[in-house]
């Protein structure tokens, strides 16, 4: 495939399967630009800091600068995946926590004009579930009568 022109297509790859008559496809939206960008800074915008044991997978993300920007490789990581792990499903990424204590997530991002990538980084603290976190009452005695 060849770039004739700036703007923006749906590039669309369909697959039928002769025996069973059955066709799959999928589409994906792209940019077409004259030129590679070169990535200023990324910022993370996920909105939480404390996430508990058991959550959902969350998920992660961020924005660059400048928007017009080209990316092409974009990762996140955990500085401790026994706290917190990261995964990609449909091109989102996800956090999951795994038990109590603190990571530092890290978003990095380049493309072929950014020398060495532009990163950004977040310290997510994994608490025990909500209903674990508290304590369990001390017994107290009930006056006689």
């Amino acid at each position: 495939m060849k770039p004739l022109a700036e703007g923006q297509t749906t590039i669309t790859l369909s697959v039928k399967n002769s025996a069973m008559g059955q066709a799959l496809s999928t589409s994906k939206a792209v940019t077409i630009t004259s030129e590679i960008k070169e990535i200023e800074n990324i910022s993370i915008t996920t909105n939480f800091d404390d996430v508990f044991v058991g959550d959902p997978d969350l998920e992660l993300n961020y924005t660059f600068a400048p928007e017009n920007a080209t990316i092409q490789n974009v990762n996140w990581t955990s500085s401790d995946t026994s706290v917190a792990s990261i995964s990609e499903k449909n091109g989102k990424f996800y956090l999951k926590p795994l038990k109590a204590g603190a990571t530092e997530i890290t978003v990095s991002a380049k493309n072929s004009a950014t020398a060495q990538p532009k990163t950004n980084s977040k310290t997510i603290v994994v608490k025990m579930d909500s209903i674990d976190s508290v304590p369990n009452p001390e017994p107290t005695s009930l006056p006689t009568v």
